[in-house]
């Protein structure tokens, strides 16, 4: 039996899921933004009609809505914008990071990217410069080392910026359990931290590791390999994401359903709509006859 219960969507007559809602659930912060964004570390973005700021969990603002542009909360710091230019607070509102920057990221590893002119580099959380914007193309810090992009091309450096595998393939992704989604010739493969060819660049699409598996595309079907390479379970999915929590979602005849890590399909082919389980629930819907398109 699969210990998972899915939130069956679209499958309720509205008023009775109006009625359902108000007994079971307590509204904590009244609907009374313009916008509001996922909690992280405590708190969450908001937009008013005045500006961006955050809140905690009892909806009380704790930084004042006065920036123009707002990213969530990661490792302490958060990106915000004054005057179209960027920069970062800390949880009590002030300016750690003035707004210099053109655009910027959220800290990951201790580095946040910053862009300026078009380029992108890397500033520690003091606002220091580590490395300078010098890449076309860049993504976060996973596992010591970051993808980037020179003169058209892809490889990885680390965080002194130091070239640690050349810059030679059409894209990359990040490092997830030691290895890295590359791509070469139009085919998506694996390397380790070395550069050295895990699993050959093959494939048509590729993810990275989940739970020591990873979702790889040939002949228009998806499946999935293990760390060696090896096809765990065969490319016959016509649509699938990653697996989460021992389980997976997949596709066949536009329906979907859940395999385990067997191979196994433990939920069968009748949903409209499917998503990764979180905490033991998976997201999924039905839709209506009539309502299609």
């Amino acid at each position: 039996m699969l210990a998972l219960a899915l939130c069956l969507g679209l499958a309720v007559p509205a008023l009775a899921a109006e009625k359902e809602a108000e007994e079971a659930y307590e509204v904590v912060i009244p609907c009374e933004m313009v916008n509001v964004g996922p909690f992280y570390e405590g708190l969450a973005y908001v937009e008013t009609g005045d500006g961006y700021g955050f809140i905690d969990k009892t909806g009380k603002i704790v930084i004042p809505d006065i920036y123009t542009g707002i990213g969530s909360f990661s490792e302490g710091l958060a990106p915000v914008m004054e005057k179209d230019k960027w920069g970062f607070v800390d949880k009590t509102g002030k300016a750690v990071i003035p707004c210099a920057y053109d655009d910027v990221f959220s800290f990951s590893e201790g580095l946040a990217l910053v862009v300026q002119n078009g380029k992108g580099g890397y500033i520690d959380k003091t606002g220091k410069e580590v490395i300078p914007c010098q890449y076309e193309g860049s993504g976060n810090f996973s596992e010591g080392l970051v993808a980037v992009q020179l003169n058209g091309k892809w490889g990885f450096a680390g965080k002194t910026g130091e070239e640690v595998i050349p810059c030679q393939y059409e894209n990359a992704g990040g490092f997830t359990k030691g290895l890295a989604v590359v791509i070469k010739d139009g085919k998506y493969g694996y390397i380790d931290k070395t550069g050295e060819e895990v699993v050959p660049c093959q494939y048509e699409g590729a993810g990275s590791f989940s739970e020591g598996m990873a979702l790889v595309a040939k002949d228009g079907k998806w499946g999935f390999i293990d760390q060696t390479g090896k096809e765990v379970i065969p490319c016959q999915y016509d649509d699938a994401w990653g697996f989460s929590e021992g389980f997976a979602p997949v596709m066949q005849k536009d329906k979907w359903g859940y395999i385990d890590q067997t191979g196994e399909l433990v939920v069968p082919f009748i949903y409209d709509q499917a998503g990764t389980i979180t905490d033991g629930l998976a997201r999924v819907g039905i839709v209506p006859e009539g309502d299609g398109d």
